[in-house]
């Protein structure tokens, strides 16, 4: 199911679907529809919401310029669309692969676009058989303690705005079965480490593969005592 699809098509796709049906189902985010087109589609599509077995989220390759990419496109869209499935009491139960795909000239930086657990929210499972993760310099805020989560995929592009640690160590204090770790870091020779990050170091036993992907690397431009990538190595134990 792709969200441009037109809304007939979308409704005679689903009227002859069968009950068992499960569906991969693609959210391209546009900026003039934003909101309204995604949720056009989310409505038509709420009777199967249950039956998604992947869901990719993505605003790449849109061909926009660099002033229309401000506005927080996948950020919004993954805040907006978890935040109708908890109010109207849905979930994801056979959701098996989540690929959120945000654009590096983008703006994620906004606390609106913080996705909150609710305080009633104990106890609710958003995703229970969700086994991979891929996110793309946006990683959403994650439910505590994903235990059926295995592999998690990561791309960021570091900036001295985006250089703290904290996202990447509360996504993988969650992961508590975590056995698949990809990190792609572009740019990793600009940022520096943040000011928290000393308060950081784990171990994370579960994790038998990791792979460091650094993308555009200057190595003679780096220094070692204040290197995102080398902090990065000495804190997380695997």
């Amino acid at each position: 199911l792709h969200s441009y699809d037109p809304s007939s098509q979308l409704e005679t796709f689903l009227a002859r679907a069968g009950p068992n049906e499960e569906y991969h189902v693609f959210l391209y985010i546009e900026a003039r529809t934003v909101v309204s087109g995604i949720f056009q589609f989310i409505d038509i599509c709420q009777p199967i919401i249950p039956r998604w077995k992947t869901l990719t989220l993505s605003q790449k390759d849109q061909g926009w310029s660099h002033e229309r990419l401000k506005f927080g496109g996948v950020a919004r869209i993954v805040m907006d669309l978890f935040r109708f499935i908890r109010n109207n009491a849905l979930r994801f139960p056979i959701l098996e692969t989540l690929d959120v795909q945000g654009h590096y000239e983008d703006d994620y930086s906004s606390t609106s676009y913080i996705i909150e657990e609710p305080e009633s929210s104990s106890g609710y499972v958003l995703a229970s058989k969700l086994r991979t993760l891929r996110c793309s310099y946006f990683l959403p805020y994650l439910a505590t303690n994903i235990l059926s989560l295995h592999t998690f995929v990561y791309t960021q592009k570091l900036y001295r705005h985006r250089s703290s640690m904290g996202p990447i160590f509360g996504a993988l204090f969650r992961m508590k079965n975590l056995t698949f770790f990809e990190l792609e870091l572009y740019d990793g020779h600009l940022a520096s480490i943040g000011n928290d990050t000393n308060s950081f170091e784990e171990d994370f036993p579960s994790i038998l593969q990791f792979h460091l992907r650094l993308r555009r690397f200057e190595v003679l431009r780096i220094y070692p005592e204040r290197s995102w990538p080398a902090a990065l190595m000495k804190k997380v134990h695997m």
